[in-house]
C-alpha cells in the first residue's frame, strides 16, 4: 500500500485522523500499566537496577543479574532515561514504549514492501490486548529490545538488501538472539528472506560473532540457566496454550480458563460481541492467506506465531508466562494487513473492531495490576513499609524475590534488599544484609513455613510488627541459611 500524499487538505485530513486513532488506541491499551508502574514485582525493578548502575558505570553485566541468559540489552536502553533523571519504574515503562513505537514503525515498514494494508497494520500493532499490551510497557530484561531488533532486521532484508544492508541486518539479528533465544522466532524468516536475496552468507558472517560472544559469556557466568519443561508437562503446557494463551492474545481474557490464581474477568455484551467478531475477522484472514500467499514473500511469517506456540509448550510453568507469546504479535498484525489489502475498506473495520476489543481487554485485565488507582495503591503500600522499615532501624531486610528489589528500588537503594527465596539477582546487597545488624525479615503470604518456626522459635524474631499484609520480624542478625 503506497503512502499517501498529504498536500491535499482532504488526505492530509485523513492522515491526521488515523494518527489521532492510532494514537488513542496506543494510549488506551498501555497507560494504564504506565500510571500502575509502581505495582510492577522485582523482575522489572532489577533491569531498572541494571540501568542506573549502567549509567554510572558499575556493576556491569552481559546478562540479567544472577543469570546467564537473558542478556542485559533493555539495561543498556535505558541508561539514557537514567542519565535525564527517569531511572524510575515510570522511566522504564516510557523507554519501553518508545521501544513499542519502533516496532509499530518496523511492521508499517514491512507491511508497506509486502503491499499491505499499512493502517491495519499499525492498529494492530500499537492496540493488542493485554497480554501483549503489558510487556509493551514493561523492560523485563532482553525481550522487548531483541523484538525490536528483529523487526529491524526484518524491515531492512524486505527492503533491498545489499552485502551492507544485509551485514546491519546481521547485526540486529545478532543481538536479538545474544539477548533471548526465543528469537529464533524471527532468526528464521530473516535467514529465509536473506536466502531469496542472495546474501544469506552476508547475514550469517554478521550473526555468528555475536553467537559466540553469547557462548563464552554463558560459560564464565555462573547463575540459573535456560530450561525446557520435562516431556510430561508438555500437555498441561499445550492446555495452557489453548485455554489461556490463544484467547488472552487475541484480547478474550474472558474465555481463559479458571484457575487457583487467576480468575478471568467477567465479560459485558459489548466486550463479547467484539471479541466474537475479532475471531471471526481472524479466521477469515487466516483462510484466505492459507489459500494464497504460500508463492509471495512473507509467507515465511506463518512460522513465527507457528515457532512461538511450539517453544511456549516446551518452556511454560504457569499462566505469567503467556507473555511468551508476545513477541509473535507483530507477525500476526502483519499478516492480518496482508489480507485486509485484499478488501481494505472490510479490513480496515476488522482493525477497529479489533481494537475496540482490545481496549476492553486492557481496562479488564485480570492478570496484571493497572489503573490510576492501583498504581496509588501500590505506591502507598511501599511507602508505608519503607517507612516502617526505617523506624524500625533495620540495616537490612530479608524478603520474598518478588518484594525485595522492587522495595530496594523504591527506597532508592538506601537499604539492601535480599531474597530468602528465589533468584539472588544482586549479590552485593545479599552479603550487605547477612552483615547488617539489626536485620528485618519482611514476611507475606508466600513464606516458607522453617524460616516462620525458625523466627517464632524462642521468641528470636519478638512481637511482628503488621504492615499491610506483611509482618516484619526484627532480628539482631541473620538467621543460618539453609
Amino acid at each position: 500500500m503506497r503512502v499517501p500524499e498529504i498536500a491535499n487538505p482532504t488526505t492530509a485530513l485523513r492522515f491526521v485522523a488515523v494518527g489521532l486513532i492510532l494514537a488513542a488506541c496506543a494510549l488506551a491499551t498501555h497507560l494504564p500499566y504506565v500510571v500502575a508502574s509502581d505495582c510492577l514485582d522485582s523482575d522489572a525493578a532489577v533491569v531498572t537496577l541494571m540501568g542506573r548502575h549502567f549509567a554510572r558505570g558499575d556493576m556491569l553485566s552481559a546478562f540479567l543479574w544472577g543469570s546467564r541468559y537473558m542478556g542485559a540489552l533493555e539495561a543498556w536502553v535505558l541508561v539514557p532515561f537514567v542519565w535525564v533523571g527517569w531511572g524510575r519504574l515510570a522511566g522504564a515503562c516510557i523507554a519501553a514504549l518508545c521501544l513499542s513505537a519502533i516496532q509499530v514503525i518496523c511492521v508499517a515498514r514491512i507491511v508497506r514492501h509486502l503491499r499491505g494494508h499499512v493502517v491495519v497494520a499499525a492498529l494492530l500493532a500499537a492496540a493488542p490486548g493485554a497480554a501483549v499490551a503489558y510487556t509493551q510497557t514493561t523492560l523485563y530484561g532482553g525481550r522487548l529490545a531483541a523484538t525490536t531488533c528483529s523487526l529491524l532486521a526484518l524491515s531492512i532484508m524486505y527492503g533491498k538488501p545489499t552485502i551492507h544492508r544485509t551485514l546491519v541486518a546481521g547485526l540486529f539479528t545478532g543481538v536479538a538472539l545474544f539477548a533471548d533465544h526465543l528469537m529464533i522466532i524471527w532468526a528464521v524468516p530473516i535467514a529465509l528472506a536473506a536466502h531469496r536475496s542472495g546474501t544469506l552468507k552476508s547475514l550469517v558472517a554478521s550473526v555468528t560473532p555475536w553467537i559466540v560472544v553469547e557462548r563464552i559469556f554463558y560459560m564464565v557466568t555462573t547463575g540459573p540457566k535456560p530450561g525446557v519443561a520435562d516431556p510430561w508437562e508438555w500437555p498441561r503446557n499445550i492446555k495452557l496454550f489453548l485455554v489461556d494463551g490463544l484467547p488472552m492474545m487475541f484480547g478474550i481474557d474472558w474465555l481463559a480458563g479458571r484457575r487457583i490464581d487467576f480468575y478471568p474477568p467477567a465479560a459485558g455484551v459489548i466486550w463479547v460481541a467484539t471479541s466474537l467478531a475479532t475471531v471471526g475477522f481472524a479466521g477469515c484472514a487466516f483462510v484466505w492467506l492459507a489459500r494464497r500467499i504460500r508463492t509471495r514473500q512473507g509467507a515465511e511469517l506463518f512460522l513465527v506465531p507457528l515457532a512461538t506456540a511450539v517453544l511456549f509448550v516446551l518452556a511454560a510453568s504457569d499462566i505469567h508466562t503467556t507473555r511468551y507469546l508476545a513477541p509473535a504479535w507483530p507477525s500476526i498484525a502483519i499478516l492480518a494487513s496482508v489480507a485486509a489489502a485484499r478488501l481494505p475498506a472490510l479490513g480496515l473495520l476488522g482493525a477497529i473492531v479489533a481494537a475496540v476489543n482490545m481496549v476492553l481487554s486492557v481496562q479488564a485485565d485480570a492478570l496484571h495490576q493497572h489503573g490510576a488507582a492501583a498504581g496509588q495503591s501500590c505506591r502507598a503500600m511501599l511507602a508505608e513499609t519503607a517507612k516502617a522499615l526505617t523506624d524500625a532501624g533495620v540495616q537490612g531486610v530479608w524478603a520474598n524475590y518478588w518484594d525485595a528489589y522492587r522495595l530496594g528500588l523504591f527506597m532508592n537503594e538506601r537499604m539492601p534488599f535480599a531474597p530468602f527465596a528465589g533468584v539472588d539477582r544482586l549479590h552485593a546487597w545479599s552479603d550487605a544484609v547477612r552483615r547488617a545488624h539489626p536485620v528485618g525479615y519482611l514476611l507475606g503470604d508466600a513464606t516458607p513455613p522453617s524460616l516462620l518456626q525458625q523466627l517464632e522459635q524462642g521468641g528470636r524474631g519478638g512481637r511482628p510488627i503488621q504492615i499491610g499484609s506483611y509482618r516484619l520480624y526484627v532480628v539482631p542478625d541473620s538467621l543460618p541459611e539453609r
